[in-house]
């Protein structure tokens, strides 16, 4: 249970250290900053070394990120050394884009492979009839197409601060409530194996 836990704080960590990091470094900084000293090649930067950190602390502790974690690094992490080598904001603003439509494909892909990635993401402690996963692919696989569209709209005509606005207060919130408005197909087409019976 202490190595579960561990591994579920872990996760939080990196998922949400370097996402907090960037919020704070980018409200935090001088205005009046020039090139890479802009707020948003600040968070930048900020944002990509915590990614970077919190990626090889992981393996430090012995512990071994799933995959889909793995690719998701191995998409950021570049996307941001990038944009700070050109010094150009609009590389990394595309990340969301970048990042949801590879997740869309791939969850896609392997639904029609018969391999749901979907199950990984959710977690593989839940377990669902046949016709559970592939509606679950589905509906991720349109919310990351949405997700991609959405932030590609944004970050085009919104300003600085309105594109971190829109990235805090409405992409990140939206996927977990999107997850949550799940819950009624998992619990629709979980097995008895599933953990949702166990818990519930």
């Amino acid at each position: 249970m202490e190595k579960i836990m561990n591994e579920k704080t872990t996760a939080l960590i990196r998922e949400y250290g370097p996402l907090l990091g960037f919020l704070l470094t980018y409200f935090f900084a001088p205005e009046e900053g020039t090139g890479l000293m802009r707020p948003i090649m600040l968070a930048t930067m900020v944002f990509t070394i915590l990614t970077i950190a919190t990626l090889a602390w992981t393996f430090a502790i012995g512990q071994r990120p799933k995959p889909i974690t793995l690719l998701i690094a191995a998409l950021v992490i570049p996307i941001g050394v990038l944009s700070l080598l050109l010094n150009d904001e609009a590389i990394f603003k595309m990340k969301p884009t970048v990042v949801n439509l590879v997740l869309a494909v791939l969850v896609a892909a392997s639904q029609w492979q018969g391999r749901p990635l979907i199950k990984e993401i959710v977690g593989n402690s839940l377990d669902l009839k046949k016709r559970g996963w592939e509606l679950l692919s589905w509906r991720w696989a349109m919310f990351f197409v949405a997700s991609a569209v959405a932030n590609e709209i944004a970050w085009r005509n919104l300003s600085d601060d309105g594109w971190v606005t829109f990235k805090f207060a409405v992409l990140v919130p939206a996927a977990f409530v999107f997850a949550l408005s799940q819950i009624s197909l998992l619990k629709r087409y979980a097995t008895p194996e599933s953990s949702l019976h166990k818990n519930g």
